[in-house]
């Protein structure tokens, strides 16, 4: 949630634009798994409700008390 930008080469700016960008293709490997080769190409199929439900079970992963923590702070 609070490490963007994201992807390998840091391009996506949010969590919303990785669904967007995996829902609406991926790199098509010769070792990408047959189930998200689709009529629409390679992509991982999901429902607009199901990016926001993911999205949603990313943000329960950020440990708000770590983060406040200064014992880990830099600064």
């Amino acid at each position: 949630e609070y490490t963007a930008p994201y992807m390998h080469h840091g391009k996506l700016p949010t969590l919303d634009a990785v669904m967007q960008r995996y829902a609406t293709g991926v790199f098509d490997a010769q070792n990408l798994d047959p189930l998200l080769r689709t009529p629409a190409g390679p992509r991982i199929p999901m429902t607009p409700d199901e990016q926001r439900k993911i999205i949603a079970f990313l943000k329960t992963l950020t440990d708000q008390a770590f983060l406040d923590d200064r014992r880990f702070s830099e600064f």
